[in-house]
């Protein structure tokens, strides 16, 4: 069967700030490739899109493309984001050409049988590299008795009812494959460094799902919860794959918690070491779970650049969103940081349940304290569909209060869909641009900008955002 896999372009084509995002790091989507990888290694014809690195696809293009590759089953990576723009274009699609039409992603997962419409055949939910091997096999074979019985995946038999058998987790992910990067144009796929140099890279997961649950995250929803890891000979195995089949050195790793399994990161810098290939990479990781030794470790094994999740400046909120970690933590992490050189990033919401102007304050005040943070993000605080901080902003508490449910407008900057302790969307976006100037007004935190974004991109997306209204 020949298939078609589009990664969807992050969402409406103004949102502020996304250039700035593109330059920094330009990163395949690694759960639709290794669905592609699996797709061809039991025999169908695969081709993926990634609109991330492609010029703007109109509808009226993709039939064409989809005609003149004669494709039969079409499947959709979809987020909060590109929800809406989904609808649409698969309404157009089905409205021109006879094909099948699937979607998947955190959003189908969170919305369920919500998001299953005339324009769309089959939804995947959680992780769909098992059911989707399922399903193909089901499919091209007409084994409609076989679709009925699938976990993991969505779809009506008619007008009235519809087949939904639960969410999948893998319990063995070491048993998935390395995904093929050369499936898409992996030479588009690059990383700014924190010297500047831009560099060749890709991604890479050492685990899935994460233990811990904040009220904002939407891991829960894919995984709920059920954290696993690679084993380090896995992870290093696709370094090595990555590096001798495409020449990539440089990692970005996917985890949402790079450092939960302290005996892995250890096993991993070892393994690196042995390798001999002077790899460099980038990590997200707990500050509470951090140590000097682990740290210095993975400065030796080429980490290049530390991502610390900050959230808030403010202990009370922290605990209420249940981070579970301090800005005590926090401080730690960044100073033992800097004692080793290793760069690093901060990422903060204002807007969070219980904030006030005081603690969103206090938040890019903290930003500010912290001088070795080179690069920094503030969002506003989106109550993404399935999560806590939805039920929160449904329920009205805390200070919040949801005002819109159009997907169009749930993205961090310049936006917002709720009301935060009398805040309303239009003033938390004016109070995210005086925060942002705020917490970026130091000489070495401009230089890092300057240097991994560039001096006119950086003055054109901040112009663009600054001046921007709420959308």
């Amino acid at each position: 069967m020949k298939i078609l896999l589009v990664n969807l372009w992050y969402g409406p084509r103004n949102q502020a700030l996304i250039s700035l995002a593109k330059a920094k790091s330009t990163n395949p989507p690694l759960g639709l490739l290794q669905l592609a990888t699996i797709s061809k290694q039991t025999g169908h014809d695969v081709t993926v899109i990634d609109e991330q690195t492609e010029e703007y696809i109109t509808p009226e293009k993709y039939v064409q493309i989809i005609k003149n590759g004669n494709f039969e089953l079409i499947g959709f990576s979809v987020n909060t984001l590109n929800y809406n723009y989904f609808l649409k274009l698969s309404e157009h699609i089905k409205s021109k050409l006879n094909c099948t039409i699937v979607a998947g992603g955190v959003h189908i997962t969170a919305l369920r049988e919500q998001a299953l419409n005339e324009n769309v055949d089959y939804l995947f939910i959680g992780e769909a590299e098992e059911s989707f091997v399922g399903f193909l096999s089901a499919f091209t074979n007409r084994d409609y008795l076989k679709l009925h019985s699938l976990p993991g995946i969505i779809f009506r038999t008619d007008k009235k009812n519809i087949v939904n058998n639960g969410r999948v987790i893998i319990k063995d992910i070491d048993t998935l494959p390395f995904a093929e990067r050369d499936l898409l144009d992996f030479t588009k796929s690059k990383t700014t460094l924190p010297n500047g140099l831009k560099v060749l890279s890709t991604g890479i997961s050492a685990s899935r799902g994460c233990p811990f649950k904040c009220v904002f995250c939407s891991e829960q929803i894919l995984t709920g919860n059920n954290y696993r890891s690679h084993s380090p000979e896995y992870v290093v195995a696709e370094m090595n794959y990555v590096h001798e089949k495409y020449g990539i050195k440089h990692i970005n790793f996917y985890d949402s918690t790079f450092n939960i399994n302290r005996d892995n990161v250890l096993k991993i810098c070892d393994l690196i070491l042995q390798s001999g290939i002077d790899f460099t990479f980038s990590i997200g990781a707990r500050a509470n779970l951090l140590d000097y030794e682990m740290l210095k470790y993975l400065k030796k094994a080429g980490l290049v650049r530390l991502a610390l999740a900050i959230e808030s400046g403010n202990n009370k909120i922290l605990k209420l969103i249940k981070k579970n970690q301090t800005t005590e933590d926090l401080i730690k992490g960044y100073e033992m940081a800097a004692r080793l050189g290793i760069p690093t990033e901060g990422m903060a919401i204002m807007g969070n349940p219980g904030d006030n102007l005081k603690t969103m304050f206090q938040t890019a005040n903290f930003i500010r304290q912290i001088k070795t943070i080179d690069i920094s993000t503030l969002g506003i605080a989106i109550p993404y569909p399935g999560t806590e901080l939805y039920t929160m902003a449904k329920n009205n508490k805390h200070g919040l209060t949801l005002l819109s449910e159009n997907w169009d407008q749930y993205h961090i900057y310049g936006s917002g869909v709720m009301e935060v302790n009398g805040y309303s969307p239009r003033q938390l976006v004016f109070l995210q641009k005086i925060l942002i100037i705020w917490s970026y007004m130091q000489i070495n935190k401009i230089i890092s900008v300057i240097r991994t974004h560039g001096f006119v991109n950086m003055i054109k997306s901040f112009l663009k955002f600054l001046f921007s209204k709420r959308r």
